[in-house]
């Protein structure tokens, strides 16, 4: 992706750089470590989603990948969005061009959905 400046922002660095955004109160770097825990926040949560966490066994991305299952994100995800409120959500971290890789990946990608609708995510206005 390419910043106003012409600048590339990789999905790595833009967390930095939203890191000087005045609005932006806090940022929470979840990883395969710190998964299991519950955060409780008081502030509405833009929720960056990088499949990159899950384990190559799972799906296979193109770049350093987590230790996690699929369902450890979900279940993750569940928690987090019936404790918080989650104003809007991207997910990226997604395979190389194989049809078997994307296939999973599109499965992920769905179940994410569906969890974020089933809970009523509300859209940023």
């Amino acid at each position: 992706m390419r910043a106003f400046n012409g600048d590339i922002i990789r999905c790595d660095s833009w967390i930095y750089r939203a890191g000087f955004l005045k609005n932006l109160k806090e940022i929470f770097y979840i990883n395969s470590s710190n998964i299991g825990k519950i955060f409780e926040v008081k502030l509405p949560i833009y929720l960056s989603i990088d499949k990159d966490i899950i384990d190559k066994k799972h799906l296979n991305t193109r770049w350093t990948q987590g230790s996690i299952s699929p369902q450890q994100l979900f279940n993750f995800l569940f928690n987090l969005l019936s404790n918080n409120k989650i104003i809007a959500a991207d997910i990226c971290g997604e395979p190389e061009l194989d049809i078997g890789e994307l296939r999973k990946s599109e499965k992920i990608n769905l179940k994410i959905v569906e969890i974020l609708q089933s809970l009523k995510m509300k859209k940023s206005a």
